[in-house]
């Protein structure tokens, strides 16, 4: 059976086939729980990502249980977590979808940390169509400082401001 040849895939393999199905939305409860326990004895020879979306292929097929599980015996890595040191020229271009307040604030804390950025929006410029949105910071908080804003050498200020009723 398909289930009995998990013990000979690698980790990679495992974390492939498992995103692949649940991604397809299979949620085979049987064919879930055998990947997860084919995971267990191979933990250290995942990637980060390949056990983030293995976890997330889990849970995406009703198995939280296992996921939690893997996510708790998850091994502590050398410089893994918030503050680790990425080559940032070896992650390559990264292209985000949308140059609002969402997709700016990404692309400007990823170009601060060395990243090479596109941002890709519809939109010719500013003025192209009303905006239904504005940001207003309130002083110089953790966020800002996060994002490595400095509100006085990056501030864009608005050319036009609209007010819209609940009727657009």
């Amino acid at each position: 059976s398909a289930q009995g040849r998990l013990r000979d895939f690698s980790a990679s393999d495992l974390a492939n086939v498992a995103w692949a199905f649940a991604n397809a939305g299979t949620a085979d409860a049987a064919l879930f729980i055998a990947l997860g326990k084919a995971a267990e004895p191979l933990l250290e020879a995942f990637t980060d990502e390949e056990l983030d979306n293995t976890e997330w292929a889990l849970s995406r097929a009703g198995q939280r249980e296992i996921a939690r599980d893997l996510r708790r015996r998850r091994p502590q890595r050398a410089g893994s977590g918030a503050g680790s040191a990425v080559d940032t020229p070896k992650c390559g271009r990264i292209v985000i979808a949308g140059g609002g307040i969402g997709g700016a604030a990404v692309a400007v804390a990823l170009q601060k940390r060395g990243f090479e950025v596109v941002v890709l929006e519809a939109d010719a410029d500013f003025d192209s169509r009303q905006q239904g949105y504005g940001l207003t910071i309130q002083g110089y908080g953790s966020t800002t400082q996060a994002l490595g804003i400095g509100l006085a050498e990056d501030d864009a200020p608005s050319t036009s401001h609209y007010t819209f009723s609940s009727e657009g």
